[in-house]
């Protein structure tokens, strides 16, 4: 089922990756541009700043409310030229030199209506061409469709004051008159077709936007591919952006290709440094930008996640590189950032009793669940608990932390707010990978002596016993068969070359 659903996924990422460069083509050839990206354009071209009647016109030119407004002109300048038709062709006697009054009442009413959508019409292109300049709004090829109208628009209007003021109306001025008036509909036209085709190529995008690009990277996926494709790693948010309900509609993950060392061995090579951490994060920066281009994300819950990935490359690029680290318990420990110095550090391996764990080790299971307690793909034992009381104020930054699970690929991101420490240390390859945790025999608590069972009362460290279940969350398969919560499971840990 997994297999299926990733390679669906994948089909449908080229597909959509195809349509969107067939559509980008038409889209650059016709040169059908919003509103708002012409400005853009216009403003990072322009030396000096837009000031006066220019700037006001360039407000109002890419204004939703004024394109709204504009919209619904055009759609409601409909009903006069459609009555103007149907008048003129229910006539019985059109013939008859010159018209009924009654039939040039009616017309006059009807082009009076015209004549106040023409005035939109030209404010429109006056503003237009004063916001952009005559040669940025010449260059889109619906501007000058939307000039053209205008321009028939004007003609119009001329020769129906000069028709009425000077001349009698006739059927033939009559019908010139109408004929005029349905080149309007042209520039509705356009208009239907341009948002039309820019809907479709965003919705088109947004399905998965460039899936097969981000299947060497991060996918952005909708909630239930994530959920039932196992060859996936979520990534999961912090804790701070729980609270936005975009969250919950996005799943930035790393797609396991089978072929991935093969074909991209420049990637998997590059995630192999702490440097790699930088360039998925810079990554996952890139898909937020490209969802809010393509309106997936609002630009309040977007900034907040620009905001937040920003913060945790600067926390990479100043932590500790984790390539080269030593095996030992106490050199272990030190990397957890809450133990604040080395009188902390002593009182913590005095008062506790560690093991340090190699092939081939045994750990008891307990028979009861610790949902904290997670053995990784390479066999890594990730040992945390709850911390009481002081919870915000004493537990480790633990935002920036990856684990690099095999050469490139990474199993887990680590910033689950009850954590209070990494028992666990996975080293690259060429090396012994060693966890430590406490043994599960003595049950200790942190703040307790285990040798005498009486507790430390210098201690202010108020953390809960920690149980063990090796089995609760195995990420390998293979490894989860093996083990089943059975008496003992054996880890199986990297030796040393």
């Amino acid at each position: 089922m997994t297999e299926d659903i990733t390679e669906d996924f994948l089909v449908i990422g080229k597909l959509t990756q195809y349509m969107r460069k067939i559509m980008t083509k038409i889209k650059n050839d016709l040169r059908i541009e919003t509103r708002q990206s012409m400005a853009k354009l216009y403003l990072m071209n322009l030396q000096e700043d837009v000031s006066g009647l220019r700037k006001w016109c360039l407000t109002s030119y890419v204004s939703q409310r004024y394109g709204v407004i504009l919209f619904w002109v055009m759609l409601l300048n409909v009903i006069p030229i459609a009555a103007e038709i149907v008048i003129f062709s229910l006539e019985e006697n059109i013939g008859i030199e010159p018209p009924s009054n009654k039939i040039l009442k009616e017309f006059l009413v009807l082009e009076s209506l015209n004549a106040v959508a023409a005035f939109f019409y030209l404010s429109d292109t006056f503003v237009g061409i004063i916001s952009l300049g005559v040669r940025e709004y010449f260059h889109s090829h619906g501007n000058k469709i939307d000039f053209f109208v205008t321009l028939v628009v004007v003609i119009q209007a001329i020769f129906f004051i000069v028709i009425v003021s000077g001349f009698r109306m006739t059927y033939p001025v009559i019908y010139a008159l109408i004929a005029l008036s349905c080149f309007r509909l042209l520039r509705l036209l356009r208009v239907i077709l341009h948002g039309i085709f820019i809907t479709l190529m965003d919705e088109v995008c947004s399905v998965i936007y460039n899936a097969y690009d981000f299947a060497v990277g991060f996918i952005v996926a909708n909630e239930e591919i994530a959920k039932h494709a196992s060859k996936t790693v979520d990534y999961e948010p912090s804790a701070d952006l729980a609270q936005f309900t975009s969250e919950n509609n996005i799943s930035q993950a790393m797609s396991k290709l089978d072929d991935l060392d093969t074909d991209f061995p420049e990637v998997t090579s590059a995630w192999k440094t702490q440097r790699a951490t930088v360039y998925v994060l810079r990554d996952m920066k890139h898909v937020v930008e490209k969802m809010l281009e393509i309106y997936m994300l609002d630009e309040n819950d977007a900034e907040v996640l620009l905001e937040d990935l920003s913060v945790k490359i600067n926390d990479t690029l100043c932590a500790p590189r984790h390539m080269s680290v030593r095996t030992e318990t106490r050199e272990l420990m030190k990397n957890i950032s809450w133990i604040e110095n080395e009188e902390m550090l002593d009182m913590i391996m005095t008062s506790s009793d560690f093991s340090t764990f190699s092939e081939d080790d045994l750990i008891l299971d307990t028979g009861h669940p610790h949902e904290d307690v997670k053995v990784i793909t390479s066999g890594v034992l990730q040992v945390s608990g709850v911390n009481e009381g002081k919870k915000y104020n004493m537990l480790p930054n633990t935002d920036s932390l990856w684990y690099f699970v095999k050469t490139g690929s990474f199993c887990e991101y680590l910033n689950a707010p009850e954590s209070i420490g990494i028992l666990g240390y996975l080293l690259r390859t060429n090396s012994d990978t060693t966890v430590i945790c406490t043994k599960e025999s003595k049950k200790t608590n942190i703040y307790s002596n285990s040798s005498n069972g009486r507790e430390n009362p210098e201690s202010d460290i108020p953390w809960n016993e920690i149980t063990k279940e090796p089995g609760n969350n195995i990420c390998d398969v293979k490894l989860l068969n093996r083990c089943q919560y059975s008496d003992c499971v054996t880890l199986p840990l990297q030796k040393a070359h």
